[in-house]
């Protein structure tokens, strides 16, 4: 799995995954800004949610494999490429109480 901002996720993914189902489809340019375009009006406007992307590596290497290419410098970013997007998750997160304004 991997999480982060919805746009840097959905920068590394090809593929999006249907109606929670085990189908994936190619994530096209039209569908990208269409999530975009939902994923900004979560972030936005009366009850701002701070949001995150979800997305899953559907064959990913061995453990061996990855562990092996991190040790020799590769990012997370890096290794995760190619992947499908499962989803956008909203919260409320409200500034903690000490934070000054």
């Amino acid at each position: 799995f991997c999480k982060g901002a919805p746009e840097k996720v959905l920068e590394r993914c090809s593929h999006i995954r249907l109606n929670g189902s085990d189908k994936t489809e190619v994530l096209t340019d039209e569908v990208r800004k269409q999530l975009m375009a939902r994923i900004v009006e979560y972030g936005t406007g009366e009850h701002t949610l701070r949001c995150l992307g979800l997305a899953t590596l559907d064959n990913p290497a061995p453990a061996s494999e990855l562990r092996s290419q991190i040790s020799k410098g590769k990012t997370f970013q890096e290794i995760e490429q190619n992947m499908t997007f499962v989803g956008c998750v909203g919260m409320l997160d409200p500034p903690r109480l000490e934070v000054k304004p």
